[in-house]
């Protein structure tokens, strides 16, 4: 009986070290693998917001070097209609901007509208 009992285990033993050992490398590679592929993702991605985060910096820091005679004689142009030497203020007026949305209107209506327009 004892020996049948040492034989069992022995048997048991072997499909051990045979079937779940590999199978159990083979999922820890797997594992590592991933891993890695992660890690590298999240140092290109870590690069990349340092990237941007330096470009904004610096837009941030063009856009505030802007002179402050540059900005009021642009507003100054834009609203209070001014103009430089040789320059020329073109005003258009509301009722030019309703006549021709009135145009566009007609000019958007469809074949339909069209036909029961020219019938009585």
């Amino acid at each position: 009986m004892v020996r049948k009992k040492k034989k069992k285990n022995i048997n048991i033993t072997i499909v051990f070290f045979v079937l779940i050992i590999p199978l159990l490398i083979y999922v820890n590679y797997n594992i590592w693998q991933e891993r890695t592929e992660k890690v590298e993702r999240i140092e290109r991605l870590e690069e990349e917001i340092e990237r941007e985060l330096y470009q904004k910096s610096y837009l941030k820091a063009e856009a505030g070097s802007e002179d402050k005679i540059d900005i009021i004689e642009r507003i100054a142009r834009e609203q209070l209609l001014l103009k430089r030497e040789g320059e020329e203020v073109i005003v258009i007026s509301r009722e030019e901007e309703e006549e021709e949305e009135g145009e566009e209107k007609e000019e958007e209506k469809g074949f339909w509208e069209n036909l029961l327009d020219v019938l009585p």
